[in-house]
């Protein structure tokens, strides 16, 4: 049989991911910090941006620098 092709993740890639993750959530928190908007948006539009994006690329970026340390690859095809 063939040999296994190995796929790793590209750390350029995803560390593009990263800088977009971190653009969004200071969005979110310029929404929190803005005494015009409403209670509802800076909820949905603020709290919830910061989690969702700020989790997002915190684990994105450990995960990728977590694999490129260990050398494991994102992808095995036999």
């Amino acid at each position: 049989m063939g040999a296994e092709i190995k796929i790793y993740q590209s750390l350029w890639k995803n560390l593009l991911l990263v800088i977009c993750c971190v653009i969004f959530a200071i969005g979110a928190i310029f929404i929190i910090a803005d005494d015009s908007c409403k209670t509802m948006t800076k909820v949905c539009g603020g709290w919830l941006g910061v989690i969702f994006f700020g989790g997002g690329g915190l684990f994105i970026c450990v995960t990728t620098f977590y694999n490129s340390i260990r050398h494991i690859p994102y992808l095995i095809l036999k």
